[in-house]
């Protein structure tokens, strides 16, 4: 999740904004090598667009590599439990594009 939701009220920057972090992310080769995610921009009942997504990587933390995009720090980083079945269909679903969201 994006921590900022205040910079999330207008569709085209907010897709700005997180077209840029993928943009410097994707400067960086390696991370390619570590991280696979699916990223959504959402809007919610407020009008407000959030930035979510899951991403899958080596290991069980963020990888230095991501750290390395100093946009790192403006999203939320959880490790969900993953025998939780709802944390499993959360997943399938933002892999697949499809189901109820929290946006």
């Amino acid at each position: 999740n994006y921590n900022f939701p205040e910079d999330c009220t207008v569709g085209f920057k907010t897709s700005n904004l997180f077209s840029g972090y993928t943009q410097r992310l994707d400067g960086i080769k390696s991370v390619r090598n570590y991280c696979f995610a699916s990223m959504n921009i959402l809007k919610n009942y407020d009008d407000l667009y959030q930035i979510q997504g899951v991403w899958i990587w080596k290991g069980d933390k963020v990888p230095d590599e991501v750290r390395e995009v100093d946009d790192t720090n403006y999203y939320t980083w959880s490790t969900p439990d993953t025998t939780d079945p709802s944390v499993r269909a959360l997943v399938d679903d933002y892999f697949c594009w499809e189901g109820i969201f929290n946006g």
